[in-house]
């Protein structure tokens, strides 16, 4: 099993993000951080 998050389009779009921008998620302290990224992650 996998664990697996679904992530509302009207909570992103209350937090400033846009669609079709792309975003980085890290795990930090037990803790989300969804940040905006300039270019899209490769690899």
């Amino acid at each position: 099993m996998h664990p697996w998050l679904r992530l509302a389009r009207r909570r992103l779009h209350t937090a400033g993000f846009k669609p079709g921008q792309h975003v980085r998620i890290e795990v930090r302290h037990s803790r989300l951080v969804i940040t905006l990224t300039i270019f899209p992650l490769l690899g």
